[in-house]
């Protein structure tokens, strides 16, 4: 026969809810525990080389882009490279010794007009090339940087919401562990940071009386509560830029003025991250840094290849265009 307690609840219904508070209460704790533990592996294992897979990926694409953007800017306009060389071979051909003649005096002059035309039409194209392969090159870095830069910060604003050690209260069985040791490093910099602290000015009527000002008490030590801050600089924002100003690039309208490239620019960088530090944080630092390098020395690579190829293209055209004018000139007897 059930017995009712004397607030009406009977006893055996009690039990129950005290059995389940106790199975609840255990459960939370394990619960607990599994998510510190779970965070602890996130930060001192799993996510120690978060920096290269975050990166690699991102820039073996960005170079992939890169290639493909610059080989697309220069196959615009192979086939008026291709006429233009067909005219010009025509106009050699049809320049012969016959036209010194007075009477093909209107020919010639045909002729050379239509050189003339073709030679201006030349330089036109190596403007434009010039012109689209640095907007190509330029778009391409501004890119890739915006993207490192993005995914960066994306990445440590996530790793900063990972609750650590310190955010859960203490559960049973935690006396049992030993604390970790503090680091070399970590306790030279406390005391550092201690030797470098002003001491207090005496106070100066208690001087005066002779007495000694009573020691403060020591204030009880603060357990660390998190990780500790850190500001993480940004990359160069427009290095990379900077590498298509001079050497016969158009000019830069963001690092130029006035054809004068403004050097403070150049040295800017793109927006600090003020966040913690860890070793996870550190890996994604160095991973961005890493892959920008990786990214910049293919990019100088290719900003050298085709300025090359285009300088070639326009000193051929300017070697020609000196060849036929001295053609022009030993055939009208000057």
């Amino acid at each position: 026969m059930m017995t009712p307690s004397a607030g009406g609840t009977p006893e055996f219904m009690q039990k129950f809810l005290s059995d389940m508070q106790v199975s609840c209460e255990h459960a939370r704790q394990e619960a607990s525990r599994g998510l510190r533990t779970w965070g602890d592996e996130l930060r001192e294992e799993t996510l120690l080389g978060l920096g290269e897979k975050l990166f690699l990926e991102l820039t073996e694409r960005a170079l992939a882009e890169l290639t493909k953007s610059t080989r697309d800017a220069h196959e615009a306009t192979v086939q008026t490279w291709k006429e233009f060389g067909r005219k010009r071979a025509l106009h050699e051909q049809r320049l012969n010794p016959r036209l010194a003649d007075a009477n093909k005096e209107t020919e010639l002059q045909e002729l050379v007009e239509a050189e003339a035309q073709r030679h201006a039409d030349a330089l036109q194209t190596c403007k434009e090339d010039r012109e689209r392969m640095a907007a190509s090159l330029r778009a391409a870095c501004d890119h890739f940087v915006g993207r490192l830069t993005n995914i960066a910060e994306v990445s440590i604003r996530l790793l900063d919401l990972l609750p650590l050690h310190s955010h859960f209260g203490a559960l049973p069985g935690d006396e049992k562990v030993e604390p970790p040791r503090m680091s070399i490093k970590r306790r030279l910099r406390r005391l550092n940071a201690e030797e470098e602290k002003v001491p207090e000015a005496p106070n100066p009527k208690a001087a005066a009386k002779g007495k000694a000002e009573p020691k403060a008490a020591a204030a009880p030590e603060e357990k660390p509560s998190g990780l500790p801050e850190r500001k993480w600089i940004g990359l160069p924002k427009y290095e990379l830029r900077a590498l298509l100003c001079g050497g016969g690039w158009p000019a830069d309208p963001v690092l130029m003025e006035e054809e004068t490239i403004d050097e403070q620019k150049v040295q800017e960088l793109t927006e600090s991250m003020s966040s913690f530090r860890s070793p996870v944080h550190r890996s994604i630092v160095d991973g961005r840094l890493q892959f920008y390098e990786r990214y910049k020395k293919q990019f100088t690579a290719e900003v050298s290849r085709w300025n090359a190829e285009m300088s070639a293209r326009e000193a051929k055209e300017e070697a020609g265009e000196k060849n036929w004018q001295s053609m022009i000139r030993q055939l009208r007897g000057e």
